[in-house]
């Protein structure tokens, strides 16, 4: 009886390190890169593993109990024994229960780090995309341009596509200033791409920060109508 106590006492300490370390791996997602998130993904499957090899010993360890119980049925003079064991298989069941659910939780954290390991993989790849504009119809005047203010969150490419039946003198234009990062220069990007045939696309490589998107006509009497698609991949 006393080495169970001393071992549920042990798994009760291991489990707290567990939790902590989980609480702590999932304060530090936004700023670990993919190694290190591989790594505390990994940690916390070897912590789960042992985890679910303790709750497997606990079990076999109650049922054990259990039969021991089961064989003392009828026996007048075991009674006592047979309720104090009752007593001690409950409490371990009620162990194995509450270690259960700590192990839910573990597996959830585990759930939750590989999302964001995936969701950096996918950063990295430039797999990810917000649309700021889908088939907008704009009508303008000769001359004259619309245009979009967005932050980008990452580096990564604009696109812009300019559909229209009434004109092939349309353009692109993307720019900003970015001074971030460890660099102590400042970056400043302003550049147009002509859009001359309808469905055209124009690409633009993007840093993070405030972002102005413009589509415009290089008409001189006539307006325009055009439909524009933006996309920013990441």
């Amino acid at each position: 009886m006393d080495n169970k106590i001393a071992v549920l006492s042990i798994v009760c300490v291991i489990l707290a390190m567990l939790l902590a370390f989980s609480l702590v791996s999932n304060t530090l997602l936004p700023t670990d890169d993919d190694s290190k998130l591989k790594d505390d993904n990994k940690k916390l499957r070897d912590d789960n593993q042992r985890l679910q090899g303790t709750i497997n010993n606990l079990q076999n360890d109650n049922k054990k109990l259990q039969d021991t119980i089961n064989g003392l049925q009828g026996d007048s003079h075991s009674q006592d024994t047979i309720n104090g064991l009752r007593d001690e298989n409950q409490k371990l069941q009620d162990t194995i229960n509450g270690l259960q659910s700590d192990n839910q939780r573990l597996q959830n954290s585990i759930n939750s780090l590989q999302g964001s390991v995936q969701e950096l993989r996918d950063i990295t790849n430039l797999a990810k995309s917000t649309t700021i504009a889908s088939r907008q119809i704009i009508n303008q005047q000769a001359g004259s341009y619309t245009y979009y203010n967005v932050t980008a969150q990452y580096a990564g490419y604009i696109f812009v596509r300019i559909d229209s039946s009434t004109t092939n003198q349309n353009y692109a234009r993307v720019s900003y200033t970015y001074n971030g990062g460890q660099s102590p220069h400042t970056i400043t990007y302003n550049q147009r791409t002509d859009i001359t045939s309808s469905g055209g696309w124009a690409c633009f490589p993007v840093l993070p920060g405030s972002v102005t998107i413009s589509v415009g006509n290089t008409n001189l009497v006539n307006g325009a109508t055009m439909t524009v698609t933006i996309e920013y991949w990441y």
